[in-house]
């Protein structure tokens, strides 16, 4: 199977990994069939060869890469780790980790809302935006670096990845 870019092959590997498509038979036998169509198998197998790679980055890398397109307990153990290693960058425009937890949080989910996050907190929706823009500074950099290696751990994995 040939990805976009690696973003594309990450969300692959985790919406394949939902599915249970895999346990159901098929008795018409027309699934998987053709040259190019891959049974419900192989795309669990690739699903998982690419997620396996994922988790052999550097941990902060994998720790980004989770955050922003992993599921259920993987995004938020991905979350806390990734705040964990980021409130040093923005201490001094953050109050607290669990506050940039919230803000990872909304950035990957748009969930909540900057409105309700300002609510919650009690502060002003340009202070949100503040807080959100501080956080972006510092991830965006972690982000293109863990999305690069990737890259590069997925093709020398043998994962087609147009140029």
């Amino acid at each position: 199977m040939e990805f976009r870019s690696a973003e594309q092959a990450v969300r692959f590997a985790y919406n394949i990994s939902e599915r249970e498509e895999y346990s159901r038979t098929d008795p018409m036998r027309v699934r998987g069939t053709s040259q190019d169509d891959l049974s419900p198998m192989d795309l669990h197998a690739q699903s998982a060869m690419i997620q396996s790679q994922v988790n052999r980055l550097h941990p902060v890398e994998c720790s980004s890469i989770l955050a922003m397109y992993g599921r259920g307990r993987d995004r938020t153990v991905a979350i806390r780790y990734l705040a964990d290693y980021m409130f040093p960058f923005v201490s001094g425009s953050l109050p607290n980790k669990g506050t940039l937890e919230i803000v990872i949080c909304h950035w990957v989910t748009r969930r909540p809302s900057i409105r309700s996050i300002a609510e919650d907190r009690s502060v002003s929706y340009r202070k949100v935006c503040g807080w959100r823009s501080a956080v972006l500074r510092s991830w965006i950099p972690i982000q293109a670096r863990a999305i690069n290696r990737l890259h590069d751990v997925l093709v020398n994995g043998g994962v087609e990845i147009q140029s």
